[in-house]
């Protein structure tokens, strides 16, 4: 969901899945099935008249939710994730986890803290999977140019430290069942 410009589309073509995309615009869309194998359409996860194309194993939603600013649409974004996954299947994505509490921290962000989730995404059948930590290390300059080529490593660290940050995001799994709803 939010598949853009393919980064998470090219990952999971690398390891063999089978990828269905969607975003909100037709520009994204376009480009990823000029250069992808795969199939993407262009829509809204929001949307009340959603349809999924199918059931999905994993949803893959990065940096994503927390553009979804408005209460009501949040809510029919997670219902309608949680109808687009089999059961037992996965939804994998980031948000201030670490934070007291939600925070509006642009007119099109609205981060949520794991409270948030823990309550809404318990009531549409999931159960936290683990929360783990980005960007302690990755957001830190340290060696200059030769930070770019260090991600996977600072990823890494930062799993180590299983520090969640306050302040910034974090990735969340979490498993969902049709018997927990």
């Amino acid at each position: 969901v939010g598949c853009g410009t393919g980064f998470f589309v090219e990952w999971y073509l690398e390891r063999g899945a089978k990828v269905c995309g969607i975003d909100i615009t037709d520009v994204s869309i376009e480009k990823l099935k000029s250069r992808y194998r795969g199939e993407f359409f262009t829509q809204d996860i929001t949307d009340p008249d959603y349809r999924p194309y199918r059931e999905f194993d994993v949803v893959n939603m990065w940096d994503v939710i927390y553009h979804v600013v408005e209460a009501n649409a949040f809510d029919r974004a997670l219902e309608n994730i949680a109808r687009s996954l089999k059961q037992d299947g996965l939804f994998v994505f980031t948000d201030w986890f670490g934070a007291s509490s939600d925070i509006r921290i642009a007119d099109h962000v609205q981060v949520r803290c794991l409270g948030t989730y823990q309550q809404t995404l318990a009531r549409k059948g999931f159960e936290l999977v683990g929360i783990y930590p980005l960007y302690n290390t990755l957001n830190k300059t340290l060696l200059g140019k030769l930070d770019n080529y260090l991600g996977s490593l600072y990823f890494l660290l930062d799993n180590l430290s299983k520090k969640i940050p306050q302040d910034n995001l974090s990735l969340s799994v979490w498993r969902y069942s049709r018997s927990k709803k």
